[in-house]
């Protein structure tokens, strides 16, 4: 979830208090009438004025003055001190899971960023403009150490300037006449007007701001001789991270391959379904890997069409962001090709192809590890009559009650078979699997689909 600060509710302003502008100490100017006060050359480092604000930064405090104690994660504060800003970033970038820590400002003539030894972001603003300020960390918990970036926005103005000139002039009153009014109109403002409008430095724009920006202006404590500025932070909307990928399972036909990954977003937006495409191909390196056309899930079972291949699964995160709402995909990679299939099957009682069987003879099958029945299988065991092709028995999976498993076997009742005739055994591939949960294969069954011959056998003759 996008973390949503919480913004102080503007005061209502009446319609007549608008008119009351007018009949303050100083009237109200009309614009360009009063000569403009330069900023003037500055300081090598500006006087920040409190409050600095947060404008959608979910791990920050909204306000220098307050800190905010959210349920799931409490807010980091702004310190100021002076003229330099202090925020620990060791919530947002925990040191378990982060390493590296550091900061680029877009502009260092406006403002410097950077990342001390104990993960403090400093930033020590020069002059008025907007800037990105890109926040960087390196992924800890994987071998390629994936670089996160997260990108906030500040702005610096000076105070008393709204419409972000340089200068402290009538035009400035105007602006803010106009905000106080459309106060009234419910007009959503941002956060950077809000923090301007408010003049006087109490956290809230309200009438008062309109005397103080004219009394200032008056008696020159706001313009060239005012060294103040005012400063907002704001979140930018950057991707989602797929991090930590890692495929988990045997690389065997037969066996599913299931994937785990870590979303990430620097802004806290709330986490979409991935996009899963899986490949295969014959380098490691994954050059001319061919898509798997309809494994678009999390999980996949491997077919024998992926025998000495190697497995890739690209990953592609999404976020409810409305601007940035897909990260860059990430691919991961099996860390061997998938094992040529061995056959499960170790004999067949009675054998494949053997003739003078008892009518009442044992079916069993032996596995070459311990096995079970898939009991969420829709798959049956037929015994057919391929003399008369006719199927004498059907015993339906789901229900079970006429085969078992013990140990690596597989025993199938006799329904008491016809003289003199040819049968097979038919269980399908998906029937019978490990037993061994971390093996999580599919066994072999006895109707063989590519090259070879299902289990057949002729009974005997009665003499």
């Amino acid at each position: 979830m996008k973390g949503k600060n919480k913004h102080n509710k503007l005061k209502p302003i009446m319609k007549k208090s608008m008119l009351a502008a007018l009949s303050l100490g100083i009237a109200l100017p009309v614009a360009g009438s009063l000569p403009h006060a330069l900023a003037g050359a500055i300081e090598p480092t500006i006087n920040i004025s409190r409050p600095v604000l947060n404008d959608d930064i979910y791990w920050l405090s909204h306000s220098s003055e307050q800190v905010d104690a959210l349920p799931i994660m409490p807010s980091m504060p702004i310190g100021v001190d002076n003229n330099t800003i202090i925020i620990d970033l060791s919530t947002h970038f925990s040191s378990d899971r982060f390493t590296q820590l550091g900061a680029i400002s877009e502009n260092t003539n406006v403002a410097r960023a950077y990342v001390t030894n104990d993960n403090k972001l400093v930033v020590v603003p020069y002059r008025s403009g907007k800037i990105n300020i890109q926040l960087q960390a390196k992924n800890a918990l994987s071998p390629e150490g994936e670089m996160i970036r997260d990108n906030i926005e500040l702005y610096i103005s000076k105070k008393g300037d709204l419409n972000g000139d340089d200068k402290v002039d009538s035009a400035d009153a105007v602006q803010l006449y106009n905000y106080l009014r459309n106060m009234v109109t419910r007009r959503g403002f941002s956060y950077v007007e809000k923090n301007q409008a408010d003049v006087d430095r109490n956290g809230e724009p309200e009438l008062a701001d309109m005397n103080a920006l004219l009394s200032g202006y008056a008696n020159q404590s706001l313009g060239a001789k005012d060294n103040s500025y005012v400063l907002t932070f704001k979140q930018v909307d950057d991707a989602p991270y797929a991090l930590n990928g890692k495929l988990n399972g045997d690389l065997k036909v037969g066996a599913t391959l299931t994937s785990n990954i870590e979303f990430f977003d620097p802004d806290g937006d709330t986490p979409r379904s991935m996009l899963y495409q899986w490949y295969r191909g014959s380098e490691a390196s994954g050059e001319g890997k061919t898509e798997i056309i309809g494994a678009t899930e999390a999980v996949y079972k491997i077919t024998a069409a992926e025998q000495e291949k190697y497995l890739f699964l690209q990953v592609t995160p999404q976020s409810y962001s409305s601007d940035r709402p897909q990260g860059n995909p990430v691919v991961l990679r099996s860390e061997s090709t998938v094992a040529v299939k061995q056959e499960d099957i170790v004999s067949l009682s009675p054998s494949n192809g053997s003739t003078e069987v008892k009518t009442n003879a044992p079916l069993v099958i032996t596995y070459n590890r311990p096995v079970k029945i898939n009991m969420n299988s829709f798959s049956s065991i037929i015994i057919r009559n391929l003399t008369s092709n006719q199927i004498e028995a059907n015993y339906i999976f789901f229900l079970g009650n006429n085969f078992r498993a013990n140990d690596n076997k597989v025993i199938i009742d006799n329904p008491g078979l016809k003289y003199g005739a040819n049968y097979s055994i038919e269980v399908s591939n998906d029937a019978i699997i490990a037993a061994d949960p971390d093996d999580n294969a599919y066994m072999q069954g006895t109707v063989v689909e590519q090259n070879g011959v299902q289990w057949t056998f002729t009974t005997q003759i009665p003499q």
